[in-house]
């Protein structure tokens, strides 16, 4: 049992959406990134060192690395700082996300923080 406290896990992820740049309410980001038409592409490398502990975890905490393209900002930014939370309970809907967070830099130089939500729904089928 000793050996599996120290397995681990790598994973990499794709999502892309619509960004509103200046924008804090996600549908807001959505609603102007859709109409500015600025998508972004964010390619992310999860890292959980400790599988066990991880679970164990009530917010499932793994480290984010990868990066981010978006038109107006540049492409292939790294990110900074990236923290990846599955399963987090939202508290107002009792729905499962995960959730991407982490901080880039565009090629203007001017600093970003980054929050990419996935909603987890019961599919039955």
């Amino acid at each position: 049992m000793r050996g599996q406290d120290q397995l681990g896990l790598t994973f990499d992820d794709r999502m892309s959406g619509w960004l509103g740049v200046g924008q804090t309410d996600p549908a807001d980001g959505r609603v102007l990134g859709q109409k500015e038409g600025t998508a972004l592409h964010l390619r992310a490398h999860v890292t959980i060192e400790k599988l066990r502990r991880f679970i164990e975890q009530p917010d499932h905490v793994a480290t984010l690395d990868g990066t981010v393209s978006c038109g107006p900002l540049g492409v292939d930014l790294p990110l900074r700082n990236g923290t990846y939370n599955v399963l987090v309970i939202a508290p107002k809907t009792g729905e499962r996300q995960m959730i991407y967070e982490a901080r880039f830099t565009a090629a203007s130089g001017e600093r970003f923080f980054l929050r990419g939500v996935k909603h987890v729904g019961d599919d039955p089928g």
